[in-house]
């Protein structure tokens, strides 16, 4: 029997692959009752990965990766601050930390003021807007060096 979270998970990843779904798709597809799947709908919409319409579902307007990401960082986030934590280990005042825009590398972020001085090298927004007032970090972000202004 899959767990509610995987289901949920795997109603996302239907509705982001496909656009938007129609409820009696959803409930077809994954063999569950229709009260099932609007509670895990409701339950996306509140996370801010999808939106309710009448009799279907669509990835929030916000936009598609803007969705998947915000989902995202909700999957696995034990696992991922284990993994922020057991890699903070190898971070020492004075390197150069890259970090890519994985929801697992996000999750090291917030932990990175406490070992300064640093420069972080990545290619994330969301890293990006956690990290770029922090003094005694150096931010260089793609496209070139991030400067405080």
């Amino acid at each position: 029997m899959i767990k509610a979270d995987e289901r949920r998970e795997e109603i996302a990843d239907y509705v982001i692959k496909f656009g938007q779904v129609r409820i009696d798709d959803l409930v077809e597809h994954f063999g569950v009752s229709r009260m099932t799947i609007h509670r895990h709908i409701d339950q996306l919409a509140h996370q801010g990965v999808l939106r309710k319409l009448h009799g279907a579902v669509t990835v929030q307007p916000s936009g598609l990766y803007e969705s998947a990401f915000r989902y995202r960082v909700t999957v696995g986030r034990a696992e991922k601050d284990a993994l922020a934590h057991a890699a903070l280990e190898y971070v020492e005042p004075g390197q150069a930390v890259m970090l890519d825009d994985s929801t697992t590398a996000n999750a090291i972020a917030p932990l990175l003021p406490d070992i300064k001085p640093l420069t972080v090298i990545t290619n994330s927004v969301a890293t990006a807007a956690l990290l770029t007032n922090v003094d005694d970090i150096d931010f260089i972000c793609l496209g070139g060096q991030y400067h405080r202004t």
